[in-house]
């Protein structure tokens, strides 16, 4: 398993090298937050999921968020929630399935990565999706984002929010 990851990181790094960050400057029909986030465990899914609530209430942007189970689920497993999980990552750790799909196709004015584990898949969606601005936690890959916190100075989750609502409020209006 540890050779697949290597074999996703290098691939992620090469598409990054390539690549060229240019902030998009045409008009978004609809303003869209996108919110990405690994569900470790039911507390912390439910308290992001309040999060983006939070955000769409305060920004007066629709917030979608997809979520990472990095556990297998049975293909019969759903949620209220566009998700996906290890069953759909490919070998490279890049992930696809119907949600991950749908989620690519919209334009995004920022993409939100609460990701602090530093899962590869939610990297590599990151990257792929279409967005004017991509803000991250203490990410692996700082070059795929624009605005990046560092969060050794904040020790609580509820306080990693607060800064990223903080941020959101001045980049959005």
């Amino acid at each position: 398993m540890k050779f697949l990851r290597r074999i996703g990181e290098i691939s992620l790094k090469r598409r990054l090298a390539k690549a060229i960050f240019k902030a998009s400057e045409a008009p978004l029909f609809t303003p869209l937050l996108a919110v990405l986030f690994p569900a470790e465990n039911l507390q912390k899914q439910q308290a992001n999921i309040q999060f983006c609530q939070k955000l769409e209430e305060i920004t007066g942007i629709k917030t979608l968020p997809l979520v990472f189970m990095p556990k297998r689920l049975d293909h019969k497993v759903r949620f209220s929630f566009p998700h996906y999980n290890l069953g759909d990552l490919n070998f490279l750790g890049i992930p696809t399935n119907h949600d991950v799909d749908l989620f690519k196709q919209r334009d995004y004015h920022t993409v939100v990565n609460l990701d602090t584990s530093n899962y590869l898949s939610l990297h590599h969606l990151s990257h792929s999706l279409r967005a004017r601005h991509k803000l991250a936690i203490r990410p692996k890959f700082q070059k795929l984002y624009d605005i990046v916190i560092q969060s050794e100075t904040l020790e609580s989750d509820d306080n990693i929010r607060m800064e990223i609502i903080e941020i959101l409020t001045r980049i959005t209006t």
